[in-house]
């Protein structure tokens, strides 16, 4: 096994952006990753250890905090598209961000879920699912309330301005 056989597909892509920035088609990936990347200076296999790491944390995290089953998180783990957890993607830290985000829901810290989201919105454009998730879940968990509107705007405040911050990083 060689570093290159880590670098291929998407991963050839964040490891050019960790190297010399955005350029052309580039953009559609978001920084998160590539700043994480370039501030480990390692090859293909070490960003990998370190995916692997972020995500067994968080999974770890998520079935404390929600107490799984022993016998369901292993079953949980044997899902075959975990298999991008470990490679040079982005999913683990946007998982990452998306398990701050569910614990900070479930413990009721609003600080959890607002870095989570903010970091997700960093590290995929997938976020976006969430931000309608949110609203609505805001407007049927609880009575309209000024505390209710004020979590909501929140959550787009956070979002425009991590949008902003791609952008500029990007530029």
């Amino acid at each position: 096994i060689t570093p290159e056989n880590f670098l291929h597909w998407d991963a050839e892509h964040y490891d050019f952006i960790r190297k010399y920035g955005y350029q052309d088609f580039r953009v559609a990936f978001f920084p998160l990753f590539p700043l994480l990347w370039k501030l480990l200076p390692i090859a293909g296999i070490g960003i990998s250890l370190v995916n692997a790491l972020i995500f067994l944390t968080s999974f770890y995290f998520l079935i404390t905090s929600y107490k799984v089953k022993s016998i369901e998180s292993i079953l949980y783990l044997t899902i075959p598209s975990f298999i991008f957890f470990y490679l040079p993607y982005s999913e683990s830290l946007f998982f990452l961000c998306s398990v701050l985000i569910l614990v900070g829901l479930k413990e009721n810290k609003s600080h959890l879920v607002y870095f989570g989201l903010f970091l997700s919105i960093l590290s995929r454009p997938a976020f976006t699912v969430f931000i309608p998730a949110f609203i609505v879940t805001e407007l049927l968990h609880s009575s309209s309330t000024l505390k209710t509107y004020v979590r909501i705007g929140m959550y787009l405040i956070i979002a425009a301005v991590g949008l902003l911050m791609v952008g500029a990083i990007q530029f």
